[in-house]
């Protein structure tokens, strides 16, 4: 079954114009539930993709980290404890990008009577991913840092 896209009226599957508007058919006969499901699809698809990529990161940062972090206890071994500090980014920017909630229920557990209920808002959700990347950013250029003023 066709619909015109411009006077919804109702035709067979082969008809290609509207008598009433004479709008062309060929176009119209797209199922609304084929659109939404290719849409999530794609949704979905994208949203493995950034996934992926942040997953990504971790990895990416102890490649870069470590050997910074050797030449920098190589030099001076009293720098070692901030080191280790810096080596756990990582966690926290996992915790931060992939489970929100779960730092969010941390967080208030002993401030609120009913956590079960609360749902933390966009915005904490937004800036606690965004301080999760800064994490991983700020355990490289310190990293660096140290190892070029040491």
């Amino acid at each position: 079954m066709k619909i015109c896209p411009k006077c919804n009226s109702t035709y067979k599957d082969d008809v290609f114009m509207c008598a009433e508007c004479m709008t062309t058919l060929k176009n119209a006969d797209v199922d609304s539930g084929e659109i939404s499901e290719k849409f999530f699809e794609k949704e979905e698809k994208k949203e493995k993709r950034i996934s992926f990529i942040n997953k990504l990161l971790i990895p990416l940062y102890y490649l870069i980290y470590l050997p910074l972090a050797t030449m920098c206890v190589i030099k001076e071994t009293e720098i070692l404890i901030v080191m280790i500090i810096f080596a756990f980014c990582p966690l926290l920017y996992y915790l931060s990008v992939f489970k929100p909630d779960d730092l969010f229920y941390l967080e208030h557990m002993f401030k609120i009577n009913n956590i079960e209920e609360a749902e933390p808002s966009y915005w904490y959700v937004f800036t606690t991913k965004l301080g999760g990347y800064i994490s991983l950013i700020l355990g490289i250029f310190m990293a660096a840092y140290l190892w070029f003023t040491i």
